[in-house]
């Protein structure tokens, strides 16, 4: 008898929807694109999708990592500059649901124009999903309902969700628990050695950067080219696209950020702003051709050649840029929720 059908694909925007949960609880750009190449593009080239659309969804998906909370980016960004976490994680969510909407728009578009065939939404499915992936769900609502909600600091808010995670799966899943433990571990302490280090060469040269008075004098020589608050952002946004594609989001903000930033404050940016726009410049970048390292992270996995990769996620660069130029304009998309929501009990 012939093979069955293939499934028909689902949503178009299903896979930038996985992409928001997925970063939400693991919050790193790049490495997330390694790890949804390999569970969602078999899927999407099994339900039909074009190679190059299914590379482009997938290079593209990874960078809302850096804005969705908790993000390192911003993690990072508010120890260098000594702002408030909680402000910047307020800050991202507006930018980092736009970033999602115009990918999904972009989807569903080029979606509709290839005439992708339909799938059929099924509620017992969603339901019988749901219910398997509610555990880990519950991890972002312990980490951001307990710092939006002042139960603890950043710093315990991780430990929160370190222990529901142990406690998880000691009951529930005792067997993957106790064979991933030990490497999961491992990796963790790479991670915040590498992060650690990276931080102390920081203190170090920001310490190098203020005795040498060189963020005093760039901000003296902007001023001195006349540049209005605007002019330098996009400037400065320039600059962080062009790096991006080059270097990956810690060695930009390890490099730059104390640079720029005193310079920023003396032309009256607003230093949340700053951050947001930041963290957009870097996941933009990471898929910029013809060098993005997104770009080359699918290719190598994929094997598809970079070209094909491009094709897939210039539209995505595109709509990516109009959301960093529409948050660049109007402040206030990333200034609003921490202006409401975040109450100072010092005022």
């Amino acid at each position: 008898p012939p093979p069955p059908p293939p499934p028909p694909p689902p949503p178009p925007f299903f896979f930038q929807a996985d992409a928001g949960i997925r970063d939400c609880l693991l919050s790193r750009g790049l490495g997330d694109v390694y790890k949804r190449q390999v569970i969602a593009y078999p899927e999407l080239i099994k339900r039909g999708y074009p190679t190059w659309m299914a590379a482009g969804v997938i290079a593209s998906a990874g960078g809302i990592a850096l804005l969705i909370p908790p993000s390192i980016t911003l993690i990072l960004f508010g120890v260098i500059t000594e702002m408030s976490i909680v402000d910047l994680f307020f800050a991202g969510i507006i930018p980092g649901i736009m970033l999602a909407i115009s990918d999904a728009v972009i989807i569903v578009s080029v979606s509709l124009f290839i005439k992708l065939p339909r799938g059929k939404f099924d509620l017992c499915e969603v339901w019988r999903s749901f219910k398997e992936a509610f555990p880990a769900l519950l991890m972002p609502v312990i980490i951001l309902g307990g710092l939006y909600g002042g139960l603890f600091t950043p710093t315990e808010a991780g430990a929160a969700a370190a222990s529901y995670a142990l406690f998880y799966g000691l009951i529930f899943k005792r067997k993957t628990f106790a064979k991933e433990l030990m490497p999961t571990t491992l990796r963790t302490m790479n991670l915040t050695a590498v992060v650690f280090f990276l931080l102390g060469c920081v203190g170090i040269f920001q310490f190098y950067l203020a005795n040498m008075g060189w963020p005093m004098m760039i901000a003296e020589w902007a001023g001195e080219l006349g540049l209005s608050k605007h002019g330098f952002l996009f400037a400065l946004m320039g600059s962080l696209l062009f790096l991006s594609m080059f270097l990956t989001g810690v060695a930009i903000l390890v490099l730059t950020v104390p640079i720029y930033f005193p310079v920023a404050l003396a032309l009256g940016v607003d230093p949340i702003h700053l951050g947001i726009l930041t963290a957009l410049c870097i996941e933009i970048g990471s898929v910029i051709p013809p060098v993005g390292l997104n770009l080359f992270a699918v290719s190598g996995v994929t094997g598809l050649p970079v070209t094909t990769v491009i094709k897939g996620s210039f539209p995505f660069c595109i709509s990516d840029t109009v959301v960093l130029i529409i948050v660049l304009l109007f402040p206030a998309l990333a200034l609003t929720l921490p202006e409401l929501l975040v109450v100072s009990h010092f005022k």
